[in-house]
């Protein structure tokens, strides 16, 4: 497979980090949008930002006139984390002011001066004001499969026994995820892998409004 090449492509997701890159690439996938794994043209080029702290900074960077020209979609998709709807509120006014699109404040799509669509979305974001990350999602859809509920059990009891000898996690759905790909995929337990691997299921109804907004890539 040769390198992506963002300058052949005219949609343009950017992402934190690369276990993100491999997340949404298969998401992407499973959705019918784009080739994302083969050698031919594929429609939406995926962008890293170094984390959370530099995506930023790449907003401001990367984003410019003449890309709002030549492209036809840029969208941004980020943590939450803690505080959702400052995250969203922070990414919304960056896109504005690079942009010029009136991107709006809940999140979602809007058109450019220049023609370019601009979207953003903030994780889990399975409700509006949602804490967490892309691993809350994904957790959260594993663990209502009722198929799960032993293995589910498990885990809980691995974070308990943590917790019990001090070991407090600080993202809690990242060790959940990690626990449960520490045995489903050991060669690499980080979320873009076991997307990969296939131990996700990625039509999950609890990541219906996340792929909802990556129709806007077709759409547009």
């Amino acid at each position: 497979m040769r390198p992506w090449d963002e300058n052949e492509h005219d949609r343009h997701l950017l992402v934190e980090g690369e276990s993100d890159l491999r997340f949404f690439a298969e998401l992407f996938e499973s959705m019918g949008i784009g080739d994302q794994e083969g050698d031919g043209a594929r429609k939406v080029h995926i962008k890293t930002c170094n984390g959370k702290a530099g995506m930023d900074d790449v907003l401001r960077a990367w984003i410019d006139p003449q890309k709002l020209r030549e492209k036809k979609s840029i969208a941004v998709v980020a943590d939450g984390d803690e505080e959702p709807a400052a995250r969203l509120e922070r990414l919304v006014h960056l896109l504005r002011k690079a942009t010029g699109a009136e991107v709006p404040t809940a999140g979602g799509w809007a058109r450019s001066p220049s023609g370019c669509w601009i979207g953003c979305f903030v994780l889990p974001g399975e409700q509006r004001d949602d804490p967490g990350e892309i691993e809350t999602l994904v957790w959260r859809s594993w663990a209502r499969d009722p198929v799960n509920a032993h293995a589910k059990a498990c885990i809980e009891s691995f974070v308990d026994c943590m917790r019990a000898v001090g070991a407090v996690p600080k993202k809690l759905d990242k060790v959940r995820i990690g626990a449960l790909l520490a045995v489903r995929n050991p060669d690499d337990p980080r979320l873009g892998a076991g997307a990969q691997a296939r131990v996700f299921d990625l039509g999950s109804n609890v990541l219906t409004r996340l792929r909802d907004f990556l129709k806007g890539f077709s759409a547009r």
